[in-house]
Order: C-alpha cells, then structure tokens, then sequence
C-alpha cells in the first residue's frame, strides 16, 4: 500500500512497538518539543517518534471512538485505506495507554505473551504527572491501569490535580473523582498521624519516672526526621512524609535508665516502621468496577451495590483485587448512603462471627 506519510528525518529513527500480532496497520506518533505553528512542518521540533504496529480491522470494531472509526473506514479523511496514519502532537506513552485499553478487551489478547508485555508496560509509563492522568484508563475502561494512576497520584501527590488538555477541555474525569483522590490523600495523611500517636495514651497514662523523657526523646526524634507533625507537612506528598520518617531510627534513643519499665521500653522502632507499612499498603488506587455499580441503575438505587458487598470482600465481582479503602473511595453515590451500607456490613460481619 501506498502512503501519503512524510518520511521523517534521517537523524530520528521511529522506535516500533508492536500492539498486535498479524498487523496491517501502523499509527506514527510524532511528539513534539513545543507546540507547532499553522503551516510548520515542526522537524526541528520532534522529540520522540514511535510506530505502534496494530490491526485496522480490530480497532475499528472495538474502539468506541466515532473519530477513529473514520479515520479507518472513510473516504472523507486522507488517512482512510493507507497502512500508515501520522499522528502528530500526540504523547506515544499516552497512545499506548489506549491501545492496550482497547486490545484488552479480547481475552485471548490480555492472556497473550504481547498483551502481557503491553499491559506491564502501559502500567510503569513513568513518573510525570502529566501523562499519569486517570482520564484515559477510565475513558477505555482500562480498570488495572485505573487502579495504578490512581493509587500513584494519592501517595505521590502534594495535591491531586488533574491536568486537562487545553485542545479538548471536556476530555476529563468527573470532579468528583479528583474529590475522591484528594480525601484519600488526606485520609491517609490523618491515619499516619493517628497511628504514630497512638501508644502516646499508654505512656502518658502511666505512673512511671521515665516517662516524660520517654515522651520528649519520641516526639523530638519524630520531629527531626522533618516528617512530623504529620499535618504540617502539607508540600509534601505522603510517600514523602514516609521517607522522611524513615530516618526515626538516626534519630532516636531510649533515656539512660537502668530501670525503664514496660511500657517505655517498647520497641519505638518498630511502632515507627509498622505504621509507615501500614500506611503504604492501606490504599490501592481507585476501582471502576466499584465505581460503576455505586451508578444509580433502580429504584433502590443501591441495590445492585449492596448485593455486590461481602463483608470478606471488598472486591466481590471486581476485575481487580483491593480492600475497604478503595471500595470507600470508589463509591458514587451519596455519602450518608455509603455509610449506611458500611454499617450493615460490619454489623453482618459481627454477627458471622
């Protein structure tokens, strides 16, 4: 097949990823350094090209994209019938995002060599915020790439923010999800604090002599690990809190005293590190199965989700694996009623046991 593609320059190679076996069809991503003017060819300005080698025939049954259907199957754009199609001022680490949303759809091609390949790839894309937007993942029902970007931008996030393209301001995910991310972020940052002051009450209840510098040396040692107080680290994002407070140990000692009791005399250590641990692994990203079944559908507008509840599974019918928090942060409907239906369950729960 002919192409009506400009050959790109010689000192830039295209890098070739293949999405698909049995390909007919390349779509050459260009990005660009700076935004191209009206008439600019733009090769002095390319950053990156790359050539996804996919299947035409697949993407045009299965994206749910009117545009591509007719970038592939219409006359009345110059792209239609040629086996390869210029995709420019486009992010290919973003482009592949999407095609592997898309190509997951058929279970043979999820379960493949390739598609594993593609999907662990589309899943450590980098750490610029910019490209890690849950818009994409959620637009092509993308639920482990989701539930990556999502727990990615609570942990590594001062302040979640969504970065929206300014060609389509209304390619975007609902405010509400932002929200979500946000609370979590915050929720966790209370959970830290709450679980590092907590053996505090035993100590400061107690009728020993050593308690006081007990008490001094913990909190002096918590401080000079520049994470703590934990509600003043607002710059900082809470995988950073937790490296901060990870030097605890550079930091502190127990009082010179032969006659420490029980209660002083606890391994801080680990009270430090079991927290951050904690901490680390309470929050697994955002679900949209989860999300999806908190839509109003009935009458009783959460009955289907009720049904989905198990008090031992958090994840009951979901695609991917994950515990409360993410049921909490994923819920959609009203937050008195995902209360209520938290309540029941932790009432059916006591009463299994």
């Amino acid at each position: 097949m002919e192409t009506n593609i400009a050959t790109p320059p010689d000192s830039i190679a295209p890098r070739v990823v293949t999405i698909a076996e049995g390909l007919d069809l390349t779509l050459r991503v260009t990005e660009y350094n700076k935004p191209l003017q009206a008439g600019e060819d733009g090769h002095d300005k390319i950053k990156a090209i790359v050539d996804f080698n996919v299947t035409r025939q697949y993407l045009v049954d299965n994206s749910e994209s009117e545009v591509i259907k007719k970038l592939l199957t219409t006359r009345e754009f110059a792209e239609a019938g040629q086996s390869i199609i210029n995709l420019d001022e486009h992010n290919p680490l973003a482009v592949e995002a999407i095609l592997c949303a898309i190509y997951r759809k058929n279970e043979s091609w999820r379960l493949s060599t390739l598609g594993e390949e593609v999907t662990a790839r589309t899943l450590n894309l980098g750490l610029d915020h910019r490209i890690l937007q849950p818009f994409p993942y959620d637009r092509f029902n993308h639920i482990e790439g989701f539930l990556f970007i999502t727990e990615y931008l609570v942990y590594n996030s001062a302040h979640v923010k969504e970065y929206k393209n300014t060609k389509h301001p209304d390619l975007h995910v609902p405010p509400r999800v932002i929200s979500a991310l946000n609370s979590a972020r915050g929720h966790l940052r209370v959970l830290l604090a709450r679980w590092l002051w907590n053996p505090m009450d035993d100590v400061l209840k107690a009728k020993c002599r050593c308690k006081e510098k007990t008490v001094f040396q913990y909190l002096k040692a918590l401080t000079d690990t520049d994470g703590w107080p934990v509600d003043q680290q607002s710059r900082k994002s809470v995988n950073e809190v937790c490296e901060d407070l990870k030097t605890f140990k550079e930091h502190f000692s127990l009082p010179a005293s032969h006659n420490i009791c029980i209660n002083c005399g606890r391994d801080w250590h680990f009270v430090v590190a079991n927290a951050i641990a904690e901490i680390q692994g309470y929050f697994d990203g955002m679900c949209l199965d989860c999300m999806d079944h908190t839509q109003p559908k009935f009458l009783d507008e959460h009955t289907d989700y009720w049904n989905h509840l198990d008090p031992e599974e958090w994840d009951a019918e979901c695609r991917v694996h994950h515990g409360q928090a993410t049921w909490y942060s994923s819920f959609m409907g009203r937050a008195d009623t995902r209360n209520e239906l938290l309540s029941r369950v932790r009432s059916q729960k006591r009463r299994n046991y």
